[in-house]
């Protein structure tokens, strides 16, 4: 039995890699991930200094036995003399890596290719040549370039012809929205809950990592390494070692950056009609996966909820404007849905009936930013804007709609939201 053990160990090992990303392979048992930075040098947070931060931060990857992070640099953030070059030389001096995030965190939807491709070039004029460079580039806020397919070609075929590789994230919490939303508590002199701060932002980040281990898996028929994103930030120094740990202890492993862009996923280039996001959600796009593809924790609306009730336990939170009041009403057949604030307009009408919610808009569909949403009493919660086609949840002004894979509907016309029941909860709200 030992031998016959052996010898299958031996043609397991044997096996070729893979060639083609949509190759089936087993799925490991261990899911492995790793770490990397963005918008190195960030200005200062709501508890440290840059430089007790810079310091914080290495002791706590090296205490948490992360060998390699890779942090993805806006060079035109340094000032000579104001210390963050050296900053970011002690990453590199602690074994971690830096690549290119554009000179001035450009976003690509924003303007042309061609400044954008100077952008990475003023960049790559800084980084080539440094201890630690990694010829990798991140699209500053995952713009790729949206639906303008030309400029997001223009831009892959410059970076294919300096030689740089889309440093693809795989896995996104909007940790960065969680930080903004502590400094801004902070400086409105809010009560901030240190110990529950550290766990929604633990919480988050592991339960983005499942989540998109799970839509790669089901996309790919395999295990990929994941490639965490976070940013420079306060609650990074102050809790990565937690979030470490809590991978972990959920089954992870953590990798190097070099080890995870090693795998033939992070050379693909997905070809959907809304160019942005992740690489787990670019793929299952392209792949046209049923189900949700992005992680609704980066749903603003979704994040802010949780960080006023749990980190500030409702503290300092203003009533909404009456053109942000909630219209509810039971999901029973052909019930009225009561519409107030900004929802008052001859052209905008709305009724609920059961096992689906219908909205009509008549009239132009850039007048509104409105959202509907069916929660479970479970709770399982199906969440969607209106004016939003993109894979990654995040709002966009555009004619399309997106709600998960039982939406059907543009703008202007219908929505039908199918999966509710007599015991859902129906919200309709303006943005």
């Amino acid at each position: 039995m030992r031998a016959f053990l052996l010898l299958a160990a031996v043609l397991v090992a044997a096996r070729p890699d893979p060639v083609a990303v949509a190759t089936v392979m087993p799925v490991p048992p261990v899911k492995t991930i790793a770490l990397s930075f963005d918008d190195a040098p960030r200005g200062p947070g709501a508890f440290l200094s840059v430089d007790r931060r810079n310091t914080k931060l290495i002791a706590a990857l090296r205490d948490a036995g992360v060998e390699q992070a890779a942090f993805f640099l806006n060079p035109g953030r340094i000032t000579p003399g104001d210390g963050d070059e050296q900053r970011i030389g002690r990453y590199v001096a602690a074994g971690h890596v830096i690549a290119n995030h554009t000179f001035l965190h450009a976003h690509l939807s924003a303007i042309s290719a061609a400044a954008f491709v100077d952008q990475i070039d003023k960049a790559d004029d800084w980084l080539k040549g440094r201890p630690g460079f990694r010829p990798w580039f991140r699209f500053p806020a995952l713009d790729e370039g949206g639906p303008n397919k030309a400029k997001r070609d223009a831009v892959r075929a410059g970076l294919k012809a300096r030689g740089l590789r889309n440093g693809y994230a795989s896995v996104d919490g909007s940790d960065w929205f969680m930080e903004g939303q502590t400094i801004a508590a902070k400086k409105a002199g809010k009560p901030i809950d240190m110990a529950a701060l550290r766990d929604l932002y633990v919480e988050t980040m592991v339960q983005s990592a499942n989540f998109s281990d799970d839509l790669m898996r089901r996309t790919l028929g395999r295990a990929v390494p994941q490639m965490l994103l976070l940013h420079e930030t306060d609650i990074a120094a102050l809790f990565v070692a937690d979030l470490v740990a809590a991978l972990r202890r959920d089954g992870w492993t953590i990798v190097t950056a070099d080890r995870a862009f090693a795998d033939p996923a992070y050379r693909v280039q997905p070809d959907i009609p809304w160019a942005n996001g992740t690489l787990a959600e670019q793929l299952a796009w392209a792949h046209k996966l049923p189900g949700q593809r992005w992680f609704d924790r980066n749903d603003r609306k979704v994040a802010t909820a949780l960080f006023t009730d749990r980190v500030l336990h409702g503290a300092g939170t203003e009533a909404l404007p009456d053109g942000a009041a909630l219209a509810k009403a039971a999901a029973l057949p052909h019930i009225p849905v009561p519409l107030r604030g900004c929802w008052q307009s001859p052209d905008a009408r709305a009724r609920l009936t059961l096992g689906y919610a219908t909205i009509e808009i008549a009239g132009s569909p850039k007048r509104y930013a409105m959202a509907a949403s069916v929660s479970r009493v479970a709770p399982r919660r199906i969440d969607g804007d209106f004016l939003l086609p993109t894979p990654t949840g995040r709002r966009t002004l555009a004619r399309t709609l997106s709600l998960g894979p039982d939406a059907l509907g543009t703008l202007p016309g219908q929505l039908r939201m199918t999966g509710g029941g007599a015991g859902d909860r129906a919200f309709i709200r303006c943005s």
